[in-house]
């Protein structure tokens, strides 16, 4: 609504960047404007909410015809909402809004008019008749037998694009076996001229992530020939970030986002917490910047102020300058004739570039508002010379044969940090094997380490999980050394762009940036997170927590437009008391100024005064103040229980029986349990933690049992079979049919199983998600 407020080049702009494929609201049929107009009269009818009338919608007019065409599609507007007489603006090249005071009926205004936008963006596909939507994709469950080949020709007749379900990774297996245990049952994939070897029939990929009944022997019978296609993008820029030729990754709002230059910077930090002002360290960056800009922004009059802000400022009382991400010296360049003009005595200053100069520098003091130029570090630098970019990262064919030792030796010297191939995803698996396909052969990539057909990747010494073996493969029976794993994760409570403060609030601070009325404050605070308000406090402490925070970090109060921000707590009616607007419950915790509340409205808010040292003032809603928002925290983890990932374990002291350890993990904590791993990264954390931080000769209990069948095995909580798992070499399973499974402190925790009455130590698990 009146948030934003912009024109009509602008909100395209804005919508591209809420959703890469957003735009201006478009109607194509009488039930979509219909229901839309409908709907903005029933959710948004009152118009003194709409500054300027209503918003801006994607229909822009053909020369000075009054003829007009939807901007995505260049199409022509057939259904159309006119008020009556309208259009009927003079100039050409006019825009369409929704006029609030007509029932959101069309009028045409100039473009360049600042008006609110209302965005739009694909929905996501729903799934066609008699399937039903599972996860994020769409099945459906036959109600009579057939050949595979006849099953697959009536999923293509069923549905475009229909096929026999293909399962690729662990959360499209539970998801579709939970399904079909409550539906019914199906085939999936076929076999192709080699017994137990299995394809995906549309994309011609081998099926490696797998979920085999216990004892399974495949038919003898075999069928066809494999056919590998997958397509991928290595995307360099996180949208709405666009690639320069050179490899830069740039956000140019242009006119859209005019800001002071420590605005700018905290804008760009927003976006990405790695963005900042553009930056240049090198001849060959300037240069590609540079023509960049002259080749796609070269229209002065859409620069207002004449071009943006980047990133090198100036040192206080010299004409040098820094790049203020590094704080290292500006070395390369493009300085205006003339320039750079900065003085002892000048004010403090930073750097913009120029159109009207074809993008040269120039000094201006950094309280001017200008355009920004955004740029975050690419996902990946280039790749060296001789390697060819394959997904998300480079690799080189050879041209000789040579042993496992030379081969990796001969990577080393090709490249910094070069190596022999690693896989450690099906996505990657994938990838590089269409690649040498169609380029070549190559070789190992992998080694065993003391133990016959265990295998780790020599660089990082993981454990190789998610194979991709020949059928009928059978491994030579040598072996050779030892493992050493490393996983580094942090466990962070707030979400980007939030803040954690020292009691453990999740703030998000724009100052001055953002200023809106306490009703549309709540709404961008909804914005940033689904679960965002206006900051609230419950208890004493929270409150004396954000108080020093902000006296500390944000007290200067030159930096508050309208002396401070707003904060969740609003009247009841003309009462002077108050109430928390998240939950409706009373303010019984407060920091009032003197003689405060004491506004004559009814209805107000409050809001911290800085001059106060941000103790409180009740002011009208439609005040327009800086805001503060706060999200929910991240549960932490219980006492006693340390975070590794993203979620919290406990090693117990004492030796026990499975079903007693069990026991005392749910005693221990809300949602207690035996550790379980779905995912290889788990695997790597809790067994890079172990080694590093468990006492020696102690085997642990996991959360994972046999359930009737021999070698079959579920995670206990939910059900769920196990899929990732890292077994120790040469494991021999036990006969039972009851067992549970350990972390064998002999072979560095890797997994193995033996009877429930056994001792071992406990391995707690408490994932946060389940602590709130």
């Amino acid at each position: 609504m009146g948030v934003l407020q912009l024109t009509w080049d602008e909100g395209q702009r804005i919508c591209r960047w809420l959703n890469q494929n957003g735009h201006l609201v478009e109607f194509y049929s009488h039930e979509e404007l219909q229901d839309v107009t409908g709907y903005l009269n029933e959710h948004y009818g009152s118009c003194s909410h709409w500054p300027s009338g209503g918003p801006w919608i994607g229909a822009v007019e053909v020369a000075d015809t009054n003829e007009f065409i939807w901007q995505s599609t260049n199409s022509t507007v057939a259904v159309a909402n006119w008020i009556h007489g309208q259009p009927n603006n003079p100039s050409a090249g006019d825009a369409a809004m929704m006029e609030c005071e007509f029932a959101f009926e069309w009028m045409d205004k100039e473009r360049d008019t600042v008006r609110p936008i209302l965005c739009e963006m694909p929905p996501r596909a729903e799934c066609s008749a008699e399937f039903t939507a599972v996860g994020d994709t769409c099945y459906y469950i036959g109600n009579s037998k057939a050949t595979r080949d006849a099953a697959q020709e009536y999923c293509r007749v069923l549905a475009p694009n229909g096929k026999l379900a293909e399962l690729e990774t662990a959360e499209e297996i539970y998801a579709a076996t939970e399904f079909m245990i409550k539906n019914g049952n199906n085939r999936r994939a076929e076999e192709r001229g080699v017994n137990g070897e299995y394809y995906w029939a549309s994309s011609g990929r081998p099926v490696i992530m797998t979920n085999w009944m216990s004892g399974d022997v495949p038919f003898t019978n075999v069928d066809d020939a494999i056919v590998l296609d997958y397509a991928r993008n290595s995307k360099t820029c996180d949208h709405p970030f666009e690639e320069t030729p050179g490899g830069k990754c740039l956000f140019n709002p242009m006119g859209a986002l005019r800001l002071t230059w420590d605005e700018g910077q905290r804008i760009c930090r927003w976006l990405n917490e790695n963005g900042r002002l553009v930056e240049f360290y090198s001849y060959e960056e300037l240069q590609d910047v540079t023509s960049y800009l002259n080749e796609n922004y070269a229209q002065c009059s859409q620069w207002p102020s004449g071009g943006p802000w980047m990133g090198a400022v100036g040192i206080p009382g010299t004409n040098k300058f820094i790049w203020q991400s590094t704080n290292s010296t500006v070395v390369v360049a493009n300085w205006i004739e003339g320039e750079p003009k900065s003085s002892s005595d000048s004010p403090a200053v930073a750097v913009m570039m120029n159109c009207e100069f074809a993008f040269k520098w120039m000094v201006k003091e950094r309280g001017n508002v200008l355009p920004i130029l955004c740029e975050i570090p690419p996902r990946r630098s280039t790749c060296p010379a001789e390697f060819t970019p394959v997904g998300d990262t480079c690799y080189f064919i050879g041209d000789s044969a040579t042993t496992w030792d030379g081969a990796q030796l001969y990577c080393r010297d090709l490249a910094p940090n070069g190596k022999l191939a690693e896989f450690e995803t099906a996505e990657e698996i994938y990838a590089v094997t269409e690649f040498l396909i169609k380029n070549n052969i190559h070789s190992d990539c992998a080694e065993e380490r003391g133990t016959d057909q265990e295998y780790y990747w020599a660089s990082s010494r993981k454990t190789v999980f998610i194979t991709n073996f020949m059928a009928n493969y059978s491994a030579h029976p040598n072996n050779n050394d030892i493992l050493f794993l490393r996983s580094d994760r942090n466990f962070k409570t707030c979400d980007h762009p939030f803040e954690e403060t020292p009691g453990g609030k999740c703030l998000f601070n724009p100052m001055g940036l953002i200023q809106a009325t306490w009703d549309e404050g709540q709404r961008v605070c909804r914005w940033i997170h689904e679960n965002g308000h206006l900051v609230e406090f419950q208890t004493y402490e929270e409150m004396l927590d954000v108080t020093g925070y902000l006296n500390e970090h944000y007290g200067s109060c030159s930096n508050w437009p309208s002396g401070g921000p707003w904060i969740g707590a609003i009247e009841v009616a003309d009462t002077n008391d108050f109430i928390w607007y998240s939950n409706n419950s009373t303010v019984l915790i407060d920091n009032w100024a003197t003689e405060q509340p004491n506004s004559p409205t009814f209805g107000d808010a409050a809001m911290m005064t800085c001059e106060f040292s941000f103790e409180w003032l009740d002011k009208e809603r439609d005040n327009v103040l800086p805001i503060l928002c706060e999200m929910p925290p991240r549960s932490k983890c219980p006492e006693a229980f340390t975070p590794v990932g993203d979620t919290c374990y406990y090693l117990g002291d004492a030796a026990t029986n499975w079903e007693t350890a069990q026991e005392f993990c749910k005693v221990l904590t809300t949602n207690g349990k035996l550790a379980e791993f779905e995912t290889a990264e788990e695997i790597y954390a809790v067994t890079d933690f172990l080694i590093n931080n468990a006492p020696p000769n102690r085997n642990y209990w996991m959360g994972a049992e046999e359930r009737g069948v021999n070698e079959d095995f579920y995670w206990v909580s939910s059900g769920k079979p196990m899929l990732a798992m890292n077994w120790r070499g040469g494991n021999g399973f036990e006969g039972n049919t009851n067992d549970t499974m350990f972390l064998e402190y002999g072979t560095n925790y890797r997994w193995n199983d033996w009877p429930r009455t056994n001792s071992a130590y406990e391995l707690c698990e408490a994932d946060p998600a389940d602590l709130s």
